[in-house]
C-alpha cells in the first residue's frame, strides 16, 4: 500500500471539516489524473471529496457505507451542518456499496437509486486469520489459566460495553475463573476501566488498548462477545468467526446475516444479561461451543473471504472504468 498524501486539519468545530475537505479535494484532483476509478471508504466527507474530485476529473466515484444505523454513516451526515446538502450530493455517486442487504435497505430509505446500489459482503482472510494449528494460543498479559472471552474493536458508546460489564458478574457466578478481554481504544476506555472497579471485576476485565495484531488474542479466546447497539458489517466479528470461534451477538445490523445458519448465537439488543447468559452456556459446553466454532469457520468460508470480495471489486471497477464519466 502506498500513502500518496496525508490530510491536514483544523481540528476546530466548524473548520475541521472544512479544512479536511479542502486537502482532501485538492490531492485527490491530483490523483485523479492517473486513477480510473475513485473509491472513498466512508459514506462521510471521504465520499465528498472523492465525488467532487472525481467530478472535475470525469472519473467514476465509489464510496462505501461503513456503519449503519444510530451513529452510523447515514446518521452522522444528518448531525453534520450542511447534511442535508451533503446527502443530496452523495446520492450522484456513481455507486455506494453496501457491506449487507439491510445496509442497502437503509441506503433506499435516505433516497440513493437503487440501480447505484451494490451490495458487496465484507471479506476476511482467512490464510491470516485462522484456527489456531497448534490447539491455542498464549494468554494475553495478566490473564491466568481460565477461560476467555474476547471482544475487539473501538471502546465507543455504540459498541455497548459499559452495559454489558454491568453484566459480566452473572457469568462469572458460574464460571468464576472467566475472563473478558477488551481489544482496541476509544472514548470509553476510561469509563469501563472505573466501571469495572466499582463493580469489583476490575481482575477479570482486561483492556489490551490497541494493538497491531488481534490474532494471538482471538488464539487465546474461548469466546467472541458483540454487544453492539448498532453494526454495518462486523469485521470483528467476521475474523474471530474465521478463525473458529463461537461468537455471541446482537442481532443488529448485518450480524443476523452473518451469523445465519446456526454459526453463532443471537441475543436481542439492549439485553446484556441475555448475552451474558449465552456466553456462561458457550463458556460451560465444551462440545457445543466447538461445533459453533466450526460453524462459524465454514460459515466464512462459503461467503465472507477476501478473494470473494475482491473479485465482486474488481468486476465493479473493470466495468465503471470502461464507462468513465463523460
Amino acid at each position: 500500500m502506498t500513502v500518496h498524501a496525508s490530510i491536514w486539519t483544523l481540528d476546530r468545530v466548524r473548520l475541521f471539516g472544512t479544512t479536511y475537505l479542502g486537502t482532501a479535494i485538492y490531492h485527490l484532483t491530483r490523483l485523479g489524473r492517473r486513477a480510473d476509478v475513485l473509491h472513498a471508504h466512508h459514506l462521510y466527507l471521504d465520499a465528498v471529496a472523492a465525488l467532487l474530485a472525481g467530478r472535475i476529473r470525469r472519473v467514476p466515484v465509489v464510496a462505501k457505507m461503513v456503519g449503519a444505523g444510530p451513529g452510523g454513516d447515514l446518521d452522522r451526515l444528518r448531525q453534520t451542518t450542511g447534511g442535508s446538502l451533503l446527502l443530496k450530493l452523495l446520492r450522484t455517486l456513481d455507486v455506494v456499496i453496501a457491506p449487507s442487504p439491510s445496509c442497502r435497505v437503509e441506503l433506499l430509505a435516505a433516497g440513493f437509486p437503487a440501480e447505484r446500489i451494490r451490495v458487496i459482503a465484507n471479506g476476511v482472510d482467512t490464510a491470516a486469520f485462522r484456527p489456531e494449528p497448534t490447539g491455542g494460543g498464549a494468554a494475553p498479559a495478566g490473564v491466568d489459566v481460565g477461560p476467555v472471552v474476547v471482544f475487539t474493536g473501538r471502546l465507543i458508546e455504540a459498541k455497548g460495553l459499559l452495559e454489558f460489564l454491568e453484566a459480566w458478574p452473572l457469568p462469572l457466578r458460574e464460571v468464576p475463573r472467566a475472563h473478558l478481554v477488551l481489544v482496541g481504544d476509544g472514548t470509553d476506555r476510561e469509563a469501563l476501566c472505573a466501571r469495572a472497579r466499582a463493580l469489583g471485576v476490575a481482575e477479570r476485565v482486561h483492556l489490551a488498548g490497541w494493538v497491531e495484531d488481534v490474532v494471538p488474542f482471538l488464539w487465546a479466546a474461548d469466546a467472541f462477545a458483540l454487544p453492539s447497539h448498532t453494526e454495518g458489517m462486523p469485521n470483528g466479528a467476521l475474523e474471530a468467526m474465521a478463525t473458529g470461534l463461537p461468537c455471541v451477538a446482537t442481532s443488529v445490523g448485518a450480524v443476523a446475516e452473518v451469523l445465519d445458519g446456526g454459526a453463532g448465537i443471537l441475543v436481542p439488543p439492549g439485553h446484556p444479561s441475555a448475552l451474558a447468559e449465552a456466553l456462561t452456556g458457550v463458556l460451560g459446553h465444551a462440545g457445543g461451543a466447538t461445533r459453533l466454532g466450526a460453524a462459524a469457520r465454514a460459515r466464512i468460508e462459503s461467503r465472507f473471504t477476501l478473494e470473494q470480495m475482491l473479485a465482486k471489486y474488481e468486476v465493479l471497477y473493470r466495468s465503471l472504468s470502461r464507462k468513465g464519466t463523460g
